[in-house]
C-alpha cells in the first residue's frame, strides 16, 4: 500500500481545533485573572506536558503524536508556532526529554516523540 503509515508502540491523537480552542479560553480565563495579556502557547513544551500527562516516563520511549486537523484548523492562533503546514513542516526539537520531528502526513500532523 503506497500510503501506509508506520505507528509508534504509542500514539497520542490530538484534535488541534480543541486543542486551539482550549488554549484559547485558558488564555482569556487567566488574562483576566492575572489582569495581563498572556503569551501564545508553545507547543512544542505543550506537547511534551501531553506526553507526560499520558503516563510518558523517561526511559526507552516511542511515542508518535498525531495533529489531527482540517483546513479551518491548520493554523492555531493560540499556540507558537501556530501554523501546522508553513512553521512546522519537516521541523524538528530536541529537549531534554524528547526529540520530536514534525512532517506533513495523511492523517495530519505527525510529531514523533522518542527519549533523548
Amino acid at each position: 500500500m503506497a500510503n501506509e503509515m508506520n505507528f509508534a508502540e504509542t500514539v497520542m491523537l490530538v484534535d488541534a481545533a480543541y486543542l486551539n480552542r482550549v488554549c484559547g479560553d485558558l488564555k482569556k480565563h487567566f488574562s483576566t485573572v492575572l489582569g495581563r495579556e498572556l503569551p501564545k502557547a508553545d507547543l512544542p513544551v505543550l506537547m511534551e506536558c501531553l506526553a507526560l500527562d499520558a503516563g510518558l516516563q523517561f526511559g526507552e520511549n516511542n511515542i508518535q503524536v498525531l495533529l489531527i486537523y482540517d483546513k479551518e484548523s491548520e493554523n492555531m492562533s493560540t499556540c507558537q508556532p501556530g501554523d501546522l503546514r508553513q512553521e512546522l513542516n519537516n521541523v524538528a526539537f530536541k529537549s531534554h526529554l524528547v526529540a520530536c520531528y514534525f512532517a506533513d502526513e495523511i492523517a495530519g500532523f505527525a510529531m514523533h516523540l522518542v527519549q533523548a
